[in-house]
């Protein structure tokens, strides 16, 4: 089944402070992406490919086309929806891994992870236990579980990101670089909690520069070169 349509997509930046500069990102992409799949989006950095992640997630305007996603037995066209819409969207279809962890201070960890699933309308119970079988399987300690993450490690913190997003449910999850900041054995973990999710129908879209997690988890890429190069 069919979870995203990326019809004629275009992106460009106006350089305000460059006497109106116009940066063309990329122009002319569409794909489809069904349940399971794992589309990784390849080339050299500063092609677009956070640029298309944030548009997906509805942070960066699209300058056309449609980015339509199925959301509650309907499609909804990113590029138009009301923002309450989106932030609906977020909460319960589309989900996002970014490379930072940003939250409130002071909150502590283990409630920064259940919130996601709790919004969905998860039970406490079962939001915290899956909030604890993640941050154990990541090896985050369960001294820290309490407190806020706001002063952990760089890598800590991506690992509770992570965990944060993957205790939720979503139909279709933006990976940005999620092995990034990561030891050997961690990295393994996540590449199993990826393939976990995509087994349960989870659709994903990633920026993967580690090799080895590409091979793992991908089942197809796209070269965001072809779309630069048509903006050009």
């Amino acid at each position: 089944m069919t979870v995203l349509k990326i019809n004629d997509v275009a992106k460009d930046f106006t350089l305000h402070a460059q006497d109106g500069t116009r940066l063309a990102v990329f122009d002319q992409l569409s794909f489809d992406l069904d349940a399971s799949e794992c589309m990784a989006l390849s080339g050299p950095s500063g092609i677009g490919k956070s640029t298309l992640m944030r548009m997906i997630y509805g942070n960066f305007h699209c300058a056309q086309g449609e980015i339509l996603i199925r959301h509650q037995d309907d499609w909804v066209d990113i590029v138009r929806a009301h923002p309450h819409r989106i932030l609906d969207i977020r909460r319960h279809t589309l989900g996002y891994v970014s490379q930072f962890l940003r939250v409130l201070p002071r909150v502590p960890t283990m409630e920064i992870v259940t919130e996601p699933a709790r919004a969905q309308g998860v039970g406490d119970a079962e939001a915290t236990q899956r909030a604890k079988d993640l941050l154990t399987r990541l090896r985050v300690p369960e001294r820290l579980w309490s407190l806020s993450p706001m002063t952990f490690s760089g890598g800590e913190q991506q690992r509770i990101n992570l965990a944060r997003c993957f205790a939720a449910r979503y139909a279709v999850m933006l990976l940005d670089e999620p092995t990034a900041s990561l030891d050997a054995e961690n990295r393994a973990t996540v590449i199993e909690i990826i393939a976990e999710a995509r087994a349960r129908g989870s659709a994903m879209i990633g920026i993967f520069h580690d090799q080895a997690a590409r091979d793992a988890l991908c089942t197809r890429e796209i070269d965001m070169s072809i779309y630069a190069e048509r903006a050009a």
